[in-house]
C-alpha cells in the first residue's frame, strides 16, 4: 500500500499553485498597466508621470520576483521530499531513513487530532521542517476551533480563500455552513430573516446542491415557523421524515460539520483522508487477522500477543479485512486454530 502518496502530491500541488498564483498576479498587474496607459490615466508627458509609470513597472517586477521566489521555495520542498521519501523506501527498520518517516506519520497524526503544541516539539526535535504538511492544519484550526464553539464565520473566512479548489472538488462544506446559518435563524424564531439570508448566498455555492437546499427549505415547512416571533420555536428533528433527519445528521448537524470541514482541509491540500500512521497501523493488523480473531471467549493474557485480538486494539481491528489465504491457511500463533 502506498502511504507516500500525499507525501509527494502535497508539494507537487505546493508548486503548482505557486506557478499559477504567480501568473495570475503577474497577469492582473501588467494589464492594470497597460489599462492606464490606455486610459490616459498613466501619461509619459512630465517627469513625474514617468516616475510613476516607473514606480509602477518596479511593483509589476517585485511581484513576478516574489512569486519566482514562492515557487523556487515549492520546488526545493519538493526536492528534498523526494529525497526523504527515496531514503526510506531502501532503508530497513534500523535506519535513519526509516525512522524519520515513522517520525513524520506522527506529527501528521498529531496535527490531524488537532494536537499541534505536541507535533511542533516532535518537528524541530526531529528536524523536520518541510516534511510534514503543517500548514494547512495549523492554518485553519482557528476555523475548527470556532465550529466547536458553534460558529461558523472563521470557517466561511477558509472557504472563502480556498473557493476556487473546494469548487472544483465539488466539496459541499461551503454550502453546508451557510445552510446552518440558516436553520440557526429558523431556531431563534427569525423565518423572514432566514428567507432573506438563503437570497443572498451565491449561486455557484447553492449549485453545489440543489436537492440540500431544497431538504433544509422543506425541514422549515415542517418546523411551521412564524415570520415574526421572539421566542425559540420548539422543533424536534425527530418528527422530521428520514430524509430530512439523515440530511441533518449527516451535514449540517456542529458535529457534522466539524468532521466534514477536517476533511474537506485535507482535500484541498491534496492530502489522504486519513494519517498515514493509522493506515499503517491498519495494513498490520488485518495482515494477521484470521476470521477467529475477536471471537475468543476467555480473556487470557497471551491474547494481546495478537494485534488483532488485543483488547485494546480490538475496536480498531474489528472493522478490518481478514487476512487473504487463497493458497494456504493462517494459522494463529497464540491458539493455533486454522
Amino acid at each position: 500500500m502506498d502511504f507516500e502518496g500525499s507525501f509527494i502530491r502535497g508539494s507537487v500541488e505546493a508548486v503548482k499553485n505557486s506557478t499559477r498564483n504567480c501568473h495570475k498576479v503577474g497577469e492582473k498587474s501588467a494589464q492594470s498597466v497597460a489599462k492606464k496607459l490606455v486610459s490616459g490615466k498613466l501619461k509619459l508627458d512630465t517627469k513625474e508621470d514617468k516616475l510613476r509609470l516607473r514606480a509602477e513597472l518596479v511593483n509589476l517586477r517585485d511581484q513576478y520576483a516574489a512569486g519566482a521566489q514562492e515557487g523556487a521555495a515549492a520546488i526545493q520542498n519538493l526536492r528534498h521530499r523526494l529525497v526523504a521519501a527515496s531514503e526510506g523506501a531502501t532503508s530497513s527498520p534500523a535506519d535513519t531513513g526509516d525512522r524519520v518517516r515513522f517520525a513524520r506519520y506522527a506529527a501528521d497524526f498529531l496535527l490531524r487530532r488537532g494536537l499541534h503544541s505536541s507535533a511542533k516539539i516532535l518537528i524541530e526535535k526531529q528536524g523536520l521542517q518541510g516534511l510534514v504538511d503543517d500548514r494547512p492544519f495549523l492554518h485553519s484550526s482557528a476555523a475548527v476551533q470556532a465550529l466547536v464553539a458553534q460558529d461558523c464565520g472563521q470557517a466561511l473566512a477558509w472557504c472563502s480563500e480556498n473557493k476556487l479548489r473546494i469548487r472544483k472538488q465539488g466539496l459541499t462544506v461551503e454550502l453546508d455552513l451557510h445552510l446552518r446559518l440558516f436553520w440557526n435563524k429558523i431556531l431563534e424564531g427569525k423565518a423572514e430573516d432566514a428567507i432573506k439570508f438563503i437570497q443572498t448566498i451565491p449561486t455557484a455555492v447553492l449549485d453545489v446542491d440543489r436537492h440540500a437546499v431544497g431538504s433544509v427549505l422543506l425541514a422549515m415547512a415542517f418546523a411551521k415557523p412564524e415570520l415574526h416571533q421572539s421566542r425559540l420555536p420548539d422543533i424536534n428533528i425527530e418528527e422530521f421524515p428520514e430524509s430530512i433527519k439523515k440530511f441533518f445528521d449527516e451535514r449540517i448537524s456542529w458535529p457534522s460539520l466539524h468532521a466534514n470541514f477536517r476533511r474537506a482541509v485535507v482535500s484541498v491540500h491534496a492530502l489522504s483522508d486519513e494519517s498515514p500512521l493509522v493506515q499503517a497501523l491498519a495494513v498490520g493488523a488485518a495482515s494477521t487477522k484470521s476470521p477467529f480473531c475477536g471471537s475468543h471467549t476467555n480473556s487470557s493474557s497471551q491474547l494481546s500477543e495478537c494485534p488483532a485480538c488485543d483488547p485494546t486494539l480490538l475496536p480498531f481491528t474489528k472493522g478490518l479485512p481478514f487476512a487473504p489465504a487463497t493458497q494456504s491457511h493462517l494459522v494463529c500463533p497464540i491458539q493455533g486454530v486454522d
